[in-house]
């Protein structure tokens, strides 16, 4: 008796040979052709060891099939004659089992069902195989459905997720658009503000340079003809040009200029607007979760996130009104979001 896995093992190995020789002539390192195979021992025999073989007290009863020299055909005919050969008891010699004992749950021969197991019951080894595989198809076909089953929602619940952040990210493109585009207004209003306070300093710096101008203009008039008086007048015109003089210098006193360039240089300084520094501390979450595999967000909830979320401090920056010492805020407003 050879085992499936051995029976298969030689026979793949005469496959590999060109043609398939007696196996028992071989041991002898004689190469004949073989025209049978015994299924039982599973060995390719040639005509002469085929009659031998069927003449052994040992081997008699054994079933041998001709080959038809085909190789591949005679592969195919021992594969399908594996199930046909018999499997002999290793207590009886020349008795294959050919019973299953319930009572023992163990397979037997003739002989072991007589003597070892008589009254027991045993039935054929054949319905007790067919009734073991058919359960053990049907329990592997059980789990094979339900393993497609598994696979089938795994996939399925792949594809949701892949749904879901789909969902989840165009959420957040929309919402940061928003975003943006709200910043985008801050600054904008912001940098206008900026412009409008520089303009208004700018035309303050212009009026009071024209003053200037005008102020100097007759300074250097005066100056003109104290030199030219002082060079060619006479002392008589002098004297009687001092009154006047001293009237111009009374009335450039009582409206001395006090113009404040160190505060027009000041009033843009960096200081009013911190750059890298917007205050995004309060800014809370506003993506909310309702479990803990999902998210729920849009754009159209911005203005609803705003009063939750509270103002978002912005530097301020100050300009100087015309005519007059005081300062005022440009950029008190605050960004909600």
């Amino acid at each position: 008796m050879k085992s499936m896995a051995e029976v298969l093992e030689k026979t793949k190995k005469q496959l590999n040979k060109s043609s398939i020789n007696c196996n028992i002539c071989a041991q002898g390192d004689e190469l004949i052709i073989a025209v049978a195979r015994c299924i039982e021992c599973a060995d390719y025999l040639c005509d002469t060891c085929n009659k031998s073989h069927g003449r052994m007290k040992l081997s008699n009863s054994h079933k041998c099939v001709k080959l038809t020299g085909d190789i591949e055909k005679d592969y195919k005919m021992a594969i399908d004659n594996l199930a046909q050969r018999n499997i002999d008891c290793t207590e009886h010699n020349n008795q294959p089992l050919k019973f299953y004992c319930k009572t023992d749950k163990t397979v037997v021969c003739t002989d072991c069902w007589n003597f070892n197991h008589n009254g027991h019951n045993c039935v054929k080894i054949e319905d007790v195989a067919e009734e073991e595989i058919q359960n053990a198809f049907a329990s592997i076909g059980q789990r094979k459905d339900f393993l497609e089953n598994q696979a089938k929602m795994s996939y399925d619940l792949t594809d949701t997720q892949q749904q879901k952040l789909e969902k989840i990210l165009s959420s957040i493109q929309s919402d940061c658009r928003a975003m943006i585009k709200e910043l985008e207004k801050y600054f904008n209003k912001l940098q206008s503000k900026a412009k409008k306070a520089h303009k208004t300093i700018i035309e303050q710096i212009q009026s009071q340079r024209s003053d200037i101008e005008l102020e100097r203009g007759d300074t250097e008039r005066t100056l003109h003809y104290m030199t030219s008086l002082q060079k060619y007048g006479h002392p008589v015109e002098i004297v009687n040009s001092s009154a006047d003089i001293k009237q111009k210098l009374q009335d450039w006193s009582s409206k001395l200029l006090s113009a404040d360039f160190e505060h027009h240089e000041k009033s843009l300084d960096m200081g009013s607007y911190q750059p890298g520094h917007l205050d995004i501390s309060k800014l809370r979450q506003f993506l909310t979760s309702h479990d803990e595999t999902s998210v729920k967000t849009s754009a159209t909830s911005l203005q609803s996130k705003r009063s939750q979320l509270g103002p978002l401090s912005v530097p301020k920056a100050r300009r100087v009104l015309p005519s007059t010492d005081k300062e005022e805020d440009i950029s008190t407003d605050t960004i909600p979001f």
